[in-house]
């Protein structure tokens, strides 16, 4: 079951009711962010605490400070809105101003994974404001959102690793000298919102090694220097996401027969690693299991 962190802060004051005008006070704010089952949908609903004394005007004129709403994903906004005229009014009366916001991609694709924030402000009276916000978190990996193993082989006398989605193309490996080592790590898939490929390429002696990027201007390079490329091997994140592991890259370089290999790990500084150089993180990605 994946784990949902909630904040919530609201900071209200006392206002006069006869000084709002067709606008009175009730009680605090408060926001809600409800995840659907399928993760396809994340509905935020703000009750403003403000209400209308006017049943004819209810929520459609605004009090003197317009309300606003601010998504965020990660510190990143994602929406951002004033919501002057689009405030509504809850049951009966006097009514309770509310607005409603569904998260979508459309479908039956997942939202991105990630710590959603919500914020919401509303100045009712001559600086006195209702302002209240929420955070939820929504994790990858999850059964729910599906991953993909990657299968590693080794070469010992080619010093290469080879990592594919592919379990046939991994066990045809060991048909030219590669041993099987294992799952290390698993792709997300479908491939959501916030990946980029991880994309392989492959290069001659006296290199003989499999290289992997999720740089297009690394790609570049790549493939001015004799690499060729051999597809993608799924997608990785561009941002770590709670359930997410970073993916680490190290080389070694032999100056005396020019040969080069990397390794990708999800354990930093593992036993493989022993001697070779860092080269940093790649993205994040699912555990093995």
């Amino acid at each position: 079951m994946q784990k949902i962190f909630i904040a919530l802060t609201l900071i209200v004051l006392s206002i006069p009711a006869t000084a709002l005008a067709a606008f009175g006070y009730q009680y605090p704010g408060y926001v809600t962010m409800t995840l659907n089952s399928a993760e396809t949908e994340l509905t935020i609903f703000w009750s403003s605490g403000a209400y209308s004394y006017d049943q004819n005007r209810g929520c459609l004129t605004d009090p003197n400070g317009a309300p606003f709403f601010r998504l965020s994903l990660d510190g990143n906004i994602i929406r951002q809105e004033s919501l002057s005229g689009k405030l509504r009014n809850g049951q009966g009366f006097p009514a309770i101003c509310t607005y409603t916001f569904v998260l979508s991609y459309g479908g039956n694709n997942k939202i991105s994974a990630g710590t959603y924030q919500a914020d919401f402000g509303l100045t009712i009276y001559s600086g006195y404001q209702s302002n209240a916000s929420k955070t939820s978190s929504v994790a990858a990996c999850t059964p729910l959102r599906g991953k993909r193993p990657i299968y590693l082989s080794n070469n010992g006398v080619y010093t290469d690793y080879f990592y594919t989605l592919s379990y046939s193309d991994s066990q045809l490996s060991t048909n030219f000298g590669y041993g099987y080592m294992g799952t290390p790590f698993s792709m997300p898939y479908p491939e959501p919102e916030g990946t980029v490929s991880f994309s392989r390429y492959f290069k001659g002696a006296p290199q003989l090694e499999h290289f992997y990027s999720t740089n297009t201007s690394e790609a570049g390079f790549l493939i001015a220097n004799g690499y060729i490329a051999e597809g993608i091997e799924g997608n990785v994140y561009s941002r770590p996401r709670i359930g997410t592991a970073a993916l680490h890259r190290y080389a070694t370089y032999n100056p005396a027969n020019g040969d080069l290999y990397h390794y990708y790990t999800i354990h930093a500084n593992d036993a493989q690693t022993q001697g070779m150089q860092y080269e940093g993180v790649v993205g994040y990605v699912c555990p093995a299991n």
